[in-house]
């Protein structure tokens, strides 16, 4: 089952509430023009001064572990 958008959301928050609960994240599917013209979906997540790219096709848990590296890693 692929990610949706509200996953995505839900994993970002999560993820970024380990740090500070109060910073903003941002989400945009990868091809803002036309987010579901190609195959596969993707999702830009920038929060705390970083950014993530994140597949539709990654499990949750996958999802949330680059997550984690890409935006809390020093």
């Amino acid at each position: 089952m692929s990610l949706t958008d509200g996953d995505i959301a839900e994993l970002a928050r999560q993820v970024v509430d380990e740090v500070d609960p109060d910073a903003d994240i941002q989400i945009s599917p990868a091809d803002p023009v036309d987010p579901y013209r190609w195959q596969t979906r993707a999702w830009l997540v920038s929060a705390l001064g970083r950014n993530s790219y994140i597949i539709a096709e990654a499990n949750a848990e996958d999802a949330a572990a680059k997550l984690r590296a890409d935006l809390t890693q020093p």
